[in-house]
């Protein structure tokens, strides 16, 4: 993961801001603790709740990969964001939870929290997957139906055996009549 002068640098880039002090504005915490948070490298979990918020791909945020928002057009470089605030109870407990974690400085649990948050994404594109496919099945399905509805169903690998035996004989027969 890049430091976090990089990371403050997309920030500063995204909203405009040139200080520091206006980074904790944002992140609605006081300089000082901005400056205690930093120092001690627990800045992040803030950090995420805030690109969040705001619609940031987090992967752009964390690393300069892709591009800068997600699932809606992004302001201007420079266009001020609005101030971070939870709005949504759920996601804030979460984000307490993971602040929790990540402030804990247990590297073992951070670790082991960073895993198991792997293992959530991998799961999350496996339903993607799966329900792509399914919409894929269904799409087959019905194209399926459709095709079965214009050329009649299908037979048995047996039955066009005997349908072809019959029609063999319905034939030879046919030929013995007219020899008579």
């Amino acid at each position: 993961m890049a430091n976090f002068s990089e990371i403050a640098n997309r920030i500063k880039y995204l909203t405009g801001k040139k200080r520091d002090k206006e980074l904790a504005d944002l992140f609605n915490i006081s300089p000082a603790d901005f400056l205690n948070r930093k120092k001690r490298g627990t800045l992040l979990p803030l950090i995420i709740e805030w690109g969040i918020h705001e619609s940031v791909n987090l992967d752009w945020l964390l690393t300069g990969q892709g591009p800068m928002r997600r699932g809606r057009e992004a302001p201007a470089a420079g266009e001020p964001v609005q101030p971070y605030t939870t709005t949504n109870e759920k996601h804030a407990e979460i984000f307490a939870l993971v602040r929790e974690i990540l402030e804990s400085g247990d590297d073992l649990i951070i670790r082991s929290f960073h895993e198991r948050l792997k293992d959530y994404r991998i799961a999350l594109r496996r339903n993607d997957e799966t329900r792509s496919l399914k919409q894929q099945l269904g799409s087959l399905e019905r194209k399926f139906k459709a095709l079965e509805q214009r050329i009649g169903p299908p037979m048995e690998a047996g039955a066009s055996a005997d349908a072809e035996a019959e029609a063999v004989g319905a034939a030879d027969a046919g030929s013995e009549k007219k020899a008579i």
